[in-house]
């Protein structure tokens, strides 16, 4: 009649395939109750009405990386999120801004404190992780509240976790929960299995590094395969390439005895190297250096449109292999530049080199409006052999593309510093 579920996260996803599959056995989804506790505040710290079914909010993940959260108008921009109820009778929850403390308005992301008698005194002799937690002044409450390390927001009086405040991945100024890409990478393949997401710091900027345990049913030769499924994958889900994918001993990754994956320790693993690593693959580019000489652009007079179109795409599958560690066998004109490891930053940097290599205009989307090599080999061609002003690219239908082209009018005034920071900021 009532099945707790206290996971973190709660995936939409799972609730419905259990449902299914015990359907025959008489189970109902309104049995579910997706709820939320931490054992300092002994237990429940949230839970819905058990009358109604669980709340499933269709997220906009663009809008949750920036720290709100806002009803997702594309099913394909939506991440499903599962409610976990109120505080019960005689407790308090709030979420509150991480660094100072401050009540967050709804919808916004933060950090969720609970108050209330089921809250403990603190950690037994822990002193200096008791005062940390514990005892925290919110605001004008007149009494103490506990510090749970989680995030999440309240919707309509409902709260939803998203994470944990220690394991928030940071890349370009966006947040990105491991538990979603580490759920991507589990997707992309059969034979993988859960594993950790976490970042690095690298050459001075935070990377994404993606542990995977891998079935141990695998061939050792289709590996890289399943590590490109992987990076494919989060790449069109998350708008991230990672740094790193790793693929380690089915049953050694580390975690909790209630099964919870310690990402702070495979990462320490990691650096250290002391992960069962079976395959392993780490870009080594890096992004654009402006010591490193630009690609040579092949000459382009007297060709006819179609010897042309050939020659751009030759250079610009040369400028994918060098710029996105992408096998070369791998490379295909006819592939989507995000299946091809560009991230949106780097799309924006192909456009800038394409007007630098061939001294024609570019619109700095250029590469969602034509998005595979041959598609902008052919557009480029058309520009640098046609005669007057270069065309209008086509309308775009994607809100966020036309969000970006905004984004890009509103810094050409700037310094190539500071336009390169807010670029960075919004991404």
């Amino acid at each position: 009649r009532l099945a707790f579920c206290g996971a973190e996260p709660i995936h939409a996803a799972t609730l419905t395939s259990f449902a299914e599959a015990f359907e025959t056995a008489g189970f109902r989804p309104h049995s579910f109750y997706p709820c939320y506790g931490l054992a300092e505040s002994t237990l429940l710290a949230a839970g819905p009405d058990s009358t109604e079914p669980p709340t499933i909010l269709a997220a906009d993940r663009a809008e949750l990386g920036a720290g709100r959260a806002k009803v997702a108008t594309d099913d394909s921009a939506a991440q499903q999120l599962v409610g976990c109820g109120r505080a019960p009778a005689g407790h308090e929850l709030l979420v509150v801004d991480p660094d100072t403390l401050q009540p967050q308005p709804d919808r916004t992301v933060g950090e969720i404190v609970v108050a209330g008698p089921s809250v403990a005194h603190g950690y037994w002799r822990r002193e200096e992780e008791t005062a940390a937690a514990f005892g925290v002044s919110i605001g004008d409450s007149d009494h103490a509240w506990l510090r749970t390390g989680d995030l999440g927001f309240v919707y309509e009086g409902e709260l939803f976790v998203t994470g944990r405040l220690k394991d928030v991945i940071i890349v370009r100024g966006r947040n990105y929960y491991p538990q979603d890409l580490e759920k991507t990478a589990e997707l992309a393949d059969a034979d993988v299995l859960p594993g950790a997401a976490f970042s690095c710091e690298i050459d001075d900027e935070e990377r994404l590094v993606l542990v995977c345990q891998i079935d141990r049913s695998c061939r050792q030769d289709a590996r890289p395969a399943v590590v490109d499924a992987i990076r494919r994958a989060v790449l069109a889900e998350h708008e991230v390439d990672p740094y790193a994918v790793v693929l380690i001993r089915q049953g050694s990754l580390p975690v909790t005895s209630s099964g919870k994956v310690q990402r702070s320790l495979c990462r320490e693993r990691y650096l250290a190297g002391e992960l069962k690593v079976l395959h392993q693959w780490t870009t080594s580019v890096g992004r654009r250096d402006a010591n490193r000489p630009a690609i040579e652009a092949p000459p382009l007079d007297g060709l006819s449109l179609a010897a042309a179109t050939e020659r751009i795409e030759e250079w610009m599958l040369h400028w994918l292999v060098e710029r996105t560690d992408v096998d070369t066998s791998q490379i295909d004109r006819q592939r989507p530049f995000a299946e091809q490891g560009l991230d949106s930053l780097t799309a924006v940097e192909l456009s800038g080199e394409l007007e630098e290599a061939f001294a024609v205009e570019l619109p700095p989307i250029v590469a969602w409006n034509y998005p595979t090599p041959a598609a902008l080999a052919g557009y480029l061609a058309e520009q640098k052999l046609g005669a007057g002003e270069p065309a209008a690219a086509p309308a775009m239908d994607d809100p966020a593309a036309a969000d970006l082209e905004a984004l890009l009018a509103s810094v050409e005034d700037l310094s190539d510093e500071e336009a390169q920071r807010l670029l960075a900021e919004e991404e």
